[in-house]
């Protein structure tokens, strides 16, 4: 079998355990004896956990990019993924579950604590909420460039650069920020709604129409 048909096969599958609901890919187990799943995908069986669970491990960023961009193709005469409206972006830290990762250490908001996880980045479009582009490669060292990244990404996909960026405040930093800006890329920043915020808010005088 030539990888790039061994790429779909595995594709295909981790498509059918989203879409069956499992919350993980070692829950794919389940799925593997159905025949009828494997005929789908015009095989007599499904790929195996262990296999699946390492796919992610041998597929570089570069082929994730282009499949990504394929997807934005295929929507944005649909009209959807158009952007238009401006992009959601956002971090999130996948905790991770085994021993001995070799892991940078991240702020994980179920657990209320840092502990080792991946560092997720994900564009959403704000209109259509479309997933657009999102990233599971990201260090600690990058990832105040990483909303600069994406900026790259939809140019270079769509020949354009996004629209508005609304992403929280503690996401990047001020010279990124000003980096945006000098490309003409506007972008709103989003503050933490804590108690001493949302006092100062109710003490605004409503403005009288």
């Amino acid at each position: 079998m030539c990888r790039h048909a061994s790429r779909l096969i595995q594709l295909g599958t981790l498509l059918l355990a989203k879409c069956a609901r499992k919350p993980r890919v070692s829950h794919a187990g389940t799925l593997a004896d159905d025949a009828g799943l494997a005929f789908t995908l015009g095989l007599t069986a499904l790929p195996k956990t262990t296999h699946l669970g390492t796919y992610s491990w041998r597929i570089r960023r570069d082929c994730n990019r282009k499949l990504l961009s394929g997807l934005v193709t295929a929507l944005r005469p649909l009209g959807l993924a158009t952007g238009e409206a401006g992009f959601n972006c956002d971090f999130h830290a996948i905790r991770h579950h085994g021993d001995q990762a070799v892991l940078e250490k991240h702020y994980v908001p179920r657990r209320s604590q840092r502990t080792r996880a991946v560092l997720t980045f994900f564009a959403q479009d704000h209109a259509t909420a479309d997933m657009v582009y999102a990233n599971a490669d990201i260090t600690k060292a990058g990832q105040a460039a990483e909303i600069i990244a994406f900026a790259d990404y939809w140019q270079q996909a769509t020949g354009a650069d996004p629209g508005l960026l609304v992403f929280d405040s503690q996401l990047t930093t001020c010279k990124i920020l000003d980096e945006l800006s000098g490309r003409g890329i506007r972008w709103l920043t989003l503050r933490q709604r804590g108690k001493t915020e949302l006092a100062r808010l109710d003490g605004l005088q409503t403005p009288i129409p």
